[in-house]
C-alpha cells in the first residue's frame, strides 16, 4: 500500500452484480477490497439503481468505510453517473428513475435531457462522465449549460487511440476538472473472465463471438501504481474532496405508516381501542375468558409505546375491504400470537385460549416492526393489491422485489450456453443438477467442462435478474418513490421497489404480505355451491366442530386433497397420531417438519401419546412450557420460552433466538445459539441428552420449522376442507378442481381417489359442460360434471365462444372446431377428435348416436371439416377406424386432459400391457397391504406420484407409488436409490420388490429392487392408418424430483 495515496483516493465509479450481467463482484467484495487497499471510500454506482445499495451500507457499517452511492444513467447512448450528496439530492434520484420506469416495459427506463434538468442539482449531486461511451458534442455542451460542476473521470490509457483521448481529455480539462477512476467492474482481475462470460450471456452469444467492452485491469488497483503511472495529484485528491462533500446515509431515509383509515379528531390509539373494544363484545357475547381483558391491556398499551398502531390498523383496513368484497383471508405466522389481532379479524386464532406467546410477535427487544402475513383467495388476491394501490397511490406503495439469482442448474446452463457446449451436454448437467447431483464438484480430466464447472461456481449467487415477491407490499405515508425507485413489474399494473424482504426489513419500511392461497379458494367456492344446491349454509367460523366422522376420515389418511395434510409424510404420521381434536391438527401440521424431527422429538411425543412411554419432564419449570405436547418440544415459541425460564435468557436474547430460527438458510447462523442453549440448559440441571435433543432441534427449525401460531392458523383451514370432504365430498372436490393449480396432486390423481371413496365423475357433454366443473343432482346423490376447463391446450375465450353459440340453439356438433379453437389455443386436432369421441360416446340425444362403428366415427370426423376460415386443418379428413383398446383409450383421454375416467392406468396396464418377467398373482395391491405381516417380501406395481429426499432423510428417498386401490409408500435406501435411479427417472410406473415395514397402522415397503420390463412399450397402434409414437413413457407420471 502506497503512504503517499493512502486514505486519500475515492473510487468514484464502481459497478457490483447488481448492474445485472454487467459487473462480476458482490457489492460486499468491492466495498471489501477497497478497505483492504487502503482507499478512502468507494461509490456504488450500478445502472438504472440502488438494487445493492443496502448491501453496500451494511458492508460499509461492518468493514467501517465510508458510505457513498451513485447511479450510473444511459443518456442518449452514453453514460452518465450522478453521485448523491445528501437525502434531497437521493430522493431527487429516485424519483428521476421512477419517472423514467414509468409507462415503460419492465427494465426499459428512458431518461431524457428534459428529465436530467428537472430533478438533477449541482446542489445536491455530482456529475460524473466515466472514461466510455463519451457524450456526442452537442449533448456535452447540454451538461455544461446545466450542470457547472461535473468531472470527467479518466483511467490508464495503452493504445495510439486512447493516447488521443487522452491528450483531448486534457484540453478539456481547462474547463472540466478530471478526477481518477479505475472505472471498475470487478474487485479483482481474475474476475475478468466471468465478467467476459456474463457479457456473452447477456447478448445471447457465445464467448468466441462478444468483445469484452473493458479488460481485466477494470478492477480495485493498488494504490502504488497511480504513482507508477505518474497520475496528477490533483486527480486523485480531488476524488476524495467529491467524497467528503457527500453525506447521505441510508440511516436518513424516515419512514411514516399511513393513516388514511383515522376518523377525524382520533388518534390511532383512541381508534385502536375502540375497534378492539367492539370486537370484544362481539367475540365474547357469552362473557370474556380469565386473562382476556388483562391481555388486552398488556398489548395495547405496547402497540402505544413502540407507535405500531397505525400498522395495526393499515393492515385492519385491508381485510376489512376483503371482506366487504366477500373475499376470505386469514392472517398466519405470529401475527396469530396476538389478542389484537384477533379482534380485529386479521387473525382467527383465540391467542389467549390457546396460551399463545405475544412476545413472538411484539416485544420491546425486537427493534423491529412486526411482520403480518395474510392469506387470501389465490383467484381474487389481485383485487386486494389493487386497491392498495388505489388507495395509497403508485407513488406511496409498491411489492417488495425478489432476487432470482443463479443456482446450479441455470448458472451450468447459461454458461455452458456462452462457452458453446451443445444442448445435449447442458440437458444432461442440467438433469443432474436436478436430482441433487453435485455436478459442479465432479471430477473430469475434460479442460472444457473444468472450465465450465469453475465459472459456473462464480456465477452462482448472482443475481440474474429482479423480479416480485410472492405478496409483500409497502404503503407509507411519504412518497415511496422518495425512499426508493419504483419500476413496473412484469404483471400488468403492478410496480416494485428495488430492495427484496432483507433490504426493507434492514431499512426498517413497513412490509405487509398480501399471500395468496389455494385452499381460501376451494373453501369459498364449496361454500357457494352448497348455498346454490340448497344443500347447506356455511362459513368458515360456522363449521361445527370436532366432528367425529371428518376426524375418523382423517385417521385412516383419507386425506388426497386436504389442506397441509396430504404430502407422504403427513399421510404415513396420521394413523399414528390418529387426532382426535383441534390441537390435534396443530401438533400434526406442525411435527412433520425438520425441527422436531432433527430434534428426535417425533417419536417420544409418538410413544407418549400411545401410552408406551410416561409422561415426564426433564426440569420443574418445563411443565407449564410442555405440559400440552406432553412433556416434548415441538414449536419455536416452547423453545424461546425454554431458554428464558429454564436457561436464564433475557427476552433480547430470547428473541435474537427467534430471528435465528425464523431465518430458514437465508441469513441466520443458528449453530452459536444453539451451542449457548445448551450450555446453559446444562448449567440449570438438564441432563446432557435432553439438551442435545434441543441443539439439534433448533438447527432443525433453521431448515424450516412453524410457530405454533402458525400451525394453529393453517389447522383451522385443514379441518375446514376436511369436513367438506367427510360430509359433502363431491361439492368439495368440484371446488377443488375448479381452484386448480394448488396442492400437491394432479388431477388423475384427484380423480381415482374421490371416485374410489364412491364419488361419481361424469365426463365432458358438449351440451352440459360449462368452463368450469359443476355438481349435478342425480335420484339418490350427487355428481361431479367435468368442464371444458379440463381440456388441455382450450383457452376460455374459444370457450366461452362456443358455449354462447351453445345457448342459441346451435347445433354444437357442425361448428365444435370452429368454435372451440383460435389463434391462442394449442387445441389440436387430435385432442378435438378425442373430446367429440367422448361426447358422442356417452350422447343418447344425437341422431349420430344412432349410428354405430365406421358409420358413426365417419360422420363425426366429418364434423371436423374446417369452415371458413379453417381453424384446425385445411386437409381433407378421411379415416378408418378401428375399434379402440382400453389402453389406447387412456392415454388419448391423457393426451385431451391429462386424466381419465377409464379404469385406473395400472389396472389396465396390467390387463393389456404387461410384459414383467413376474406373474400378476404375485403382485399385491395397496389395500391389500394392511393385513400382511411386517418382513415379507411382496412385489408392487403402479403409477409413480411424487419422488422426494428431504434435507433431514439422510439420503432416503421415499416414493408414492399409485395402484388402483390406493397409494403405496416406497424407501430406498441411499445404495438402492443409486441403482435403480436410472429406472426411476424415465419410467411412468414401475414393478419393484421389498419388504414390507408396519408401524401402527401406517404401512410402507423397504425396496430391495426394481424389475425391468422385458421391453419399452413406447409404441402403440393408432387408431388411424398411421402409427402413434408415444414419445414419453411419463405421460402418466407426475411427480417431484428429489
Amino acid at each position: 500500500m502506497d503512504s503517499l495515496y493512502k486514505n486519500s483516493f475515492s473510487e468514484l465509479s464502481a459497478r457490483s452484480c447488481f448492474s445485472f450481467l454487467q459487473a462480476a463482484s458482490q457489492p460486499e467484495e468491492l466495498i471489501e477490497a477497497a478497505a483492504q487497499s487502503g482507499y478512502h471510500s468507494i461509490f456504488l454506482t450500478d445502472r438504472n439503481g440502488f438494487y445493492g445499495m443496502v448491501r453496500a451500507y451494511e458492508a460499509c457499517e461492518r468493514i467501517g468505510l465510508p458510505f457513498r452511492v451513485g447511479v450510473e444513467l444511459c443518456i442518449e447512448n452514453s453514460a452518465l453517473l450522478i453521485l448523491v450528496k445528501d437525502l434531497k439530492g437521493y430522493r431527487r434520484i429516485c424519483r428521476l428513475i421512477s419517472e423514467g420506469f414509468r409507462l415503460k416495459e419492465k427494465n426499459q427506463l428512458q431518461i431524457d435531457r428534459e428529465a436530467l434538468e428537472k430533478w438533477v442539482d449541482p446542489q445536491h449531486h455530482f456529475v460524473v462522465l466515466p472514461p466510455r461511451n463519451f457524450p456526442s458534442f452537442d449533448l456535452l455542451g447540454f451538461y455544461q449549460n446545466h450542470f457547472p460542476f461535473y468531472q470527467l473521470v479518466t483511467r490508464r490509457f495503452e493504445s495510439t487511440q486512447d493516447e488521443k483521448m487522452k491528450k483531448w481529455l486534457q484540453n478539456l480539462s481547462k474547463e472540466v476538472p478530471l478526477v481518477w477512476s479505475w472505472d471498475v467492474f470487478f474487485h479483482d482481475p481474475s474476475r475478468f473472465e466471468l465478467f467476459h462470460c456474463m457479457e456473452a450471456i447477456r447478448k445471447n452469444q457465445r464467448l468466441s463471438e462478444t468483445l469484452a467492452s473493458v479488460n481485466s485491469k477494470a478492477c480495485i488497483q493498488p494504490l502504488s501504481l497511480l504513482k507508477q503511472l505518474s497520475v496528477p495529484k490533483e486527480w486523485v485528491y480531488r476524488s476524495r474532496e467529491i467524497s467528503e462533500s457527500c453525506s447521505f446515509h441510508p440511516k436518513e431515509i424516515q419512514y411514516h405508516y399511513p393513516r388514511e383509515w383515522l376518523p377525524k379528531g382520533k388518534t390511532p390509539s383512541q381508534f385502536l381501542r375502540e375497534l378492539c373494544e367492539k370486537a370484544l363484545c362481539e367475540r365474547y357475547s357469552n362473557g370474556e375468558p380469565p386473562n382476556t381483558r388483562k391481555q388486552l391491556e398488556h398489548e395495547l398499551q405496547l402497540l402505544q409505546e413502540l407507535q405500531y398502531e397505525d400498522y395495526f390498523l393499515s393492515v385492519w383496513d385491508i381485510v376489512n375491504f376483503a371482506r366487504s368484497r366477500g373475499i376470505l383471508c386469514q392472517g398466519r405466522g405470529s401475527a396469530a400470537n396476538s389478542l389484537v389481532c384477533y379482534l380485529l379479524g386479521i387473525t382467527s386464532i383465540d391467542p389467549v385460549q390457546m396460551n399463545l406467546l405475544f412476545e413472538r410477535f411484539v416485544s420491546k427487544e425486537r427493534n423491529e416492526a412486526p411482520d403480518i402475513d395474510i392469506d387470501f383467495e389465490h383467484e381474487r388476491r389481485e383485487e386486494v393489491i389493487q386497491y392498495v394501490y388505489r388507495k395509497y397511490g403508485r407513488h406511496r406503495a409498491g411489492l417488495v422485489a425478489t432476487l432470482i439469482c443463479y443456482r446450479t442448474k441455470s448458472a451450468i446452463r447459461d454458461m455452458g450456453k456462452a462457452l458453446g457446449f451443445t444442448p445435449e451436454i447442458l440437458d444432461e448437467l442440467s438433469r443432474k443438477a436436478r436430482w441433487r447431483e453435485p455436478v459442479l464438484e465432479t471430477k473430469t480430466e475434460d479442460k472444457g467442462l473444468q472450465r465450465l464447472f469453475r465459472l459456473a461456481k462464480e456465477l452462482r449467487g448472482f443475481p440474474r435478474h429482479l423480479g416480485q415477491h410472492t405478496g409483500g407490499m409497502i404503503i407509507s405515508q411519504d412518497r415511496l418513490d422518495e425512499m426508493s425507485p419504483i419500476e413496473p413489474a412484469r404483471m400488468k399494473d403492478r410496480s416494485i421497489v428495488q430492495w427484496d424482504k432483507y433490504d426493507v426489513e434492514k431499512l426498517g419500511l413497513l412490509k405487509i404480505d398480501l399471500l395468496g392461497l389455494g385452499m381460501l379458494t376451494c373453501l369459498r367456492k364449496s361454500f357457494e355451491l352448497l348455498e346454490k344446491h340448497k344443500i347447506a349454509k356455511l362459513r368458515l367460523d360456522t363449521l361445527p366442530a370436532d366432528d367425529p366422522k371428518t376426524y375418523q376420515m382423517i385417521s385412516r389418511s383419507q386425506t388426497v386433497g386436504l389442506f397441509q395434510i396430504e404430502s407422504r409424510a403427513q399421510m404415513s404420521m396420521l394413523p399414528r397420531l390418529q387426532p382426535r381434536s383441534f390441537y390435534d391438527l396443530v401438533i400434526e401440521i406442525a411435527i412433520v417438519r425438520p425441527g422436531p424431527i432433527q430434534g428426535g422429538m417425533v417419536h417420544p411425543y409418538l410413544r407418549r401419546r400411545m401410552g408406551l412411554e410416561s409422561v415426564s419432564y426433564a426440569h420443574p419449570k418445563l411443565k407449564p412450557i410442555l405440559e400440552k405436547t406432553l412433556g416434548v418440544p415441538i414449536f419455536q415459541e416452547q423453545v424461546m420460552k425454554m431458554a428464558i425460564e429454564v436457561a436464564g435468557y433475557s427476552a433480547g436474547e430470547a428473541d435474537q433466538l427467534r430471528r435465528a430460527m425464523g431465518a430458514w438458510r437465508k441469513r441466520g447462523d443458528l449453530s452459536k445459539h444453539a451451542a449457548d442453549l445448551q450450555h446453559r440448559l446444562e448449567k440449570s440441571g438438564i441432563d446432557r441428552e435432553f439438551s442435545e435433543r434441543i441443539c439439534q432441534q433448533i438447527l432443525g427449525f433453521g431448515e424450516y420449522g412453524f410457530p405454533e401460531s402458525h400451525a394453529a392458523s393453517f389447522a383451522l383451514l385443514t379441518y375446514a376442507s376436511a369436513y367438506l370432504k367427510a360430509h359433502y365430498p363431491s361439492v368439495y372436490l368440484c371446488a377443488l378442481l375448479n381452484s386448480l393449480p394448488m396442492g400437491f396432486y394432479p388431477p388423475h390423481s384427484l380423480h381415482f381417489s374421490f371416485r374410489r371413496e364412491g364419488v361419481n365423475i361424469l365426463p365432458i357433454d358438449l351440451y352440459q359442460s360449462e368452463w368450469d366443473h359443476r355438481i349435478e343432482k342425480r335420484v339418490s346423490s350427487l355428481a361431479l360434471r367435468l368442464g371444458f376447463r379440463a381440456v388441455k391446450g382450450l383457452s376460455r375465450e374459444a370457450c366461452q365462444r362456443f358455449l354462447l353459440e351453445r345457448d342459441q340453439g346451435l347445433t354444437p356438433h357442425c361448428k365444435t372446431a370452429n368454435s372451440l379453437s383460435d389463434s391462442n389455443s394449442s387445441l389440436n386436432e387430435e385432442r378435438m377428435s378425442r373430446l367429440l369421441e367422448q361426447h358422442f360416446e356417452s350422447d343418447d340425444r344425437s341422431e349420430l348416436a344412432l349410428l354405430t362403428g365406421k358409420d358413426r366415427k365417419q360422420s363425426y370426423w366429418s364434423s371436423l371439416k374446417p369452415k371458413s376460415p379453417p381453424l384446425i386443418s385445411q386437409k381433407e379428413i378421411s379415416l378408418k377406424w378401428k375399434s379402440l383398446s382400453e389402453w389406447e383409450h387412456l392415454l388419448l383421454d391423457f393426451e385431451l386432459m391429462d386424466s381419465s375416467l377409464q379404469e385406473h392406468p395400472a389396472k389396465i396396464y396390467k390387463k393389456e400391457k404387461w410384459n414383467y418377467p413376474v406373474s400378476l398373482s404375485k403382485i399385491k395391491l395397496a389395500s391389500q397391504l394392511e393385513k400382511e405381516k411386517a418382513g415379507v417380501g411382496f412385489f408392487v406395481f403402479g403409477m409413480i406420484q411424487s419422488l422426494q429426499s428431504p434435507p433431514t432423510a439422510k439420503g432416503m428417498v421415499f416414493l408414492t407409488l399409485e395402484d388402483e386401490s390406493g397409494f403405496l409408500n416406497l424407501i430406498f435406501d441411499p445404495p438402492t436409490y443409486k441403482n435403480f435411479k436410472a429406472v426411476l427417472q424415465k419410467s411412468w410406473g414401475i414393478l419393484a420388490f421389498g419388504r414390507l415395514q408396519k408401524t401402527s397402522s401406517y404401512t410402507s415397503i423397504k425396496v430391495q429392487s426394481l424389475i425391468e420390463p422385458k421391453a419399452l412399450n413406447c409404441e402403440i397402434r393408432s387408431s388411424r392408418e398411421t402409427d402413434r409414437r408415444v414419445t414419453s413413457p411419463r405421460l402418466l407420471g407426475h411427480r417431484a424430483s428429489p
